[in-house]
């Protein structure tokens, strides 16, 4: 798997471009059933993009790699040139986060490294601050995290709102008045728990 964006033309559908988000996978190992590993993969999006049009940009956010190696693409904000689909940057906020349904299971396709699994699961807000505007991410490490789109996505600051987890954190959205950002948090530590989720204003 090899998370992707693809542009299509609003009259008929063409596609105009699109941008793998990690190279083409190749031959990587064999698991402990024989089996051939294939890597990298993973970076998956799976959240709305954000148009930014005052600078001609997509910004999306990305999951864990599913294999190894690594990329640095992964659980990372990406921007992209809305006309071309070039990436024109990338900010990871963790590296050789490597996971996939197996490591649950105890399955021989885990990748060595297992986890934390702390995908971006909700889209990039653009919010308006002191006559600029930042680019806030909420990530299921618990973390959001706050970027400037003029400086190659630079960390302007970053704020714990939940512990975080396979299914905690920050995943199914965030919003904004301008003036603070809501985050909708869940403090869940496995798929078995019951416990309710919070929410945090930051």
């Amino acid at each position: 798997f090899r998370g992707s964006i693809t542009a299509l033309r609003a009259r008929d559908g063409a596609v105009l471009w699109k941008t793998f988000l990690v190279p083409e996978p190749q031959p990587n190992g064999k698991t402990s059933r024989g089996t051939q590993r294939f890597g990298p993969s993973g970076a998956g999006v799976w959240s709305t993009p954000t148009v930014d049009a005052a600078r001609g940009r997509l910004y999306v956010t990305t999951g864990d790699n599913y294999s190894s190696p690594g990329t640095g693409s992964s659980d990372a904000v990406v921007a992209l040139d809305l006309r071309s689909g070039r990436v024109a940057w990338m900010k990871q906020t963790l590296a050789s986060d490597l996971y996939n349904a197996a490591c649950g299971t105890g399955g021989p396709n885990c990748p060595g490294e297992k986890g934390p699994d702390h995908d971006y699961g909700a889209p990039a807000l653009l919010v308006p601050r002191g006559g600029k505007t930042i680019l806030v991410a909420g990530q299921k490490s618990g973390i959001v995290y706050a970027f400037d789109p003029d400086r190659d996505g630079e960390i302007l600051w970053s704020r714990r709102v939940g512990t975080g987890g396979l299914v905690g954190g920050v995943q199914w959205g965030m919003a904004s008045d301008g003036r603070a950002v809501y985050a909708a948090v869940s403090d869940v530590k496995d798929r078995k728990s019951t416990r309710l989720n919070s929410s945090h204003r930051t």
